[in-house]
């Protein structure tokens, strides 16, 4: 009974001490800050390969700050810098653009530990001059052994895009999966997968195409800050492009390779 204990404490030390670190970059986990516990992230998503030459880099700049021990909020500022060649003279052209605001809010139903499954919903709001966007997650995860967590988020987003004042506005819903499996070598150290995949139905009619994405992830986590690190190329699709039937890969609106960092540091 008493080594029973010992490890029920020693996990939720853990999760305490590691309360919003990731393990993950595109699949979310579902603990929240403490009470008043504050960090600051900063993302670079790197996105490349088109059907012609195509480079970006995602930028998210992020504030959280835990309001109670299973509500937390978050502030974002939103940056793009993308080069691509032009279809017309094949020359290269880049354009850095601000993406605008968004604000977060993520609330921890069941803790993982404690519960057996940890469950948190999740809402976001983007806010651009020309754009509106509105998240919606559904996170869950598990600790399966003490070295083995599984996460899984199903995603939907509406976005609204004012293109001109003589044209209607452009609307688009896009719903993802993204799956998570992480080993943790050591207290700090983890390595695992992600997959995710991606389908987008513009103007409220039917999908137009649904890619997905496998590859690699690693993590570190120290007192004060955090590392994630994932590699996500594309593979063969679940529903071709509309646009592009012949190719396996969604290469009109999709890369054919992802790459996200996310840095965190604890306030």
């Amino acid at each position: 009974m008493k080594k029973i204990l010992a490890v029920l404490t020693i996990l939720l030390i853990s999760d305490l001490s590691y309360s919003d670190d990731r393990r993950f970059t595109y699949t979310y986990e579902s603990p929240t800050l403490a009470k008043n516990e504050k960090d600051l992230e900063i993302w670079t998503t790197y996105k490349g390969g088109r059907e012609t030459f195509y480079s970006a880099f995602e930028n998210r700049f992020e504030f959280e700050i835990g309001l109670t021990n299973k509500l937390q909020t978050a502030f974002y500022i939103n940056t793009k810098n993308v080069t691509k060649a032009n279809s017309t003279t094949g020359d290269y052209e880049s354009n850095f653009e601000f993406k605008g605001i968004s604000s977060e809010w993520k609330y921890q139903v069941l803790n993982k530990y404690r519960d057996g499954i940890g469950f948190a919903p999740y809402f976001e709001i983007g806010l651009n001059t020309d754009e509106i966007k509105l998240e919606t997650k559904l996170i869950a995860d598990k600790q399966i052994s003490k070295k083995f967590l599984i996460a899984f988020n199903a995603v939907g987003e509406y976005e609204w895009e004012f293109t001109s004042s003589s044209e209607p506005t452009s609307k688009k819903f896009e719903l993802e999966f993204d799956l998570g499996l992480a080993y943790d070598i050591s207290h700090d150290f983890s390595v695992g997968i992600e997959a995710r995949s991606h389908t987008e139905y513009p103007n409220g009619e039917g999908s137009v195409f649904s890619s997905l994405f496998v590859g690699p992830n690693v993590s570190y986590r120290s007192e004060g800050w955090f590392m994630a690190c994932t590699y996500l190329p594309q593979i063969p699709a679940i529903q071709r492009s509309v646009n592009e039937p012949n190719s396996a890969l969604v290469l009109d609106e999709q890369e054919r390779n992802n790459v996200r960092l996310i840095l965190g540091f604890t306030l």
